[in-house]
């Protein structure tokens, strides 16, 4: 659940390594200075799909369209903060 007296940097510095990169590759943030996407597409039975589950879970993403092999994942407002909160953390 959510906690509403988080700001950004404090829940960036709560994430794993792993839950930063998810969130960075999600906004093309792991190739660009500045966001230019904003989705994740996750194989199912993937690691980074458990990920992104994990991070809807905390508010910071939302499940989109099923694909024929997972769904796309975007970031919400406060995962687009906690991502840039981010840069630089991930693994």
């Amino acid at each position: 659940m959510p906690d509403p007296q988080a700001t950004p940097a404090t829940i960036a510095e709560r994430l794993s390594p792993d839950l930063v990169d998810v969130l960075l590759h999600t906004l093309g943030l792991d190739r660009a200075a500045e966001p230019y996407r904003n989705h994740f597409a996750a194989e199912s039975s993937s690691d980074d799909y458990r990920r992104c589950e994990e991070l809807a879970a905390m508010g910071l993403m939302w499940k989109g369209l099923a694909t024929g092999y997972g769904h796309y994942f975007h970031a919400t407002e406060t995962g687009k903060a906690a991502a840039a909160k981010g840069v630089g953390r991930g693994g």
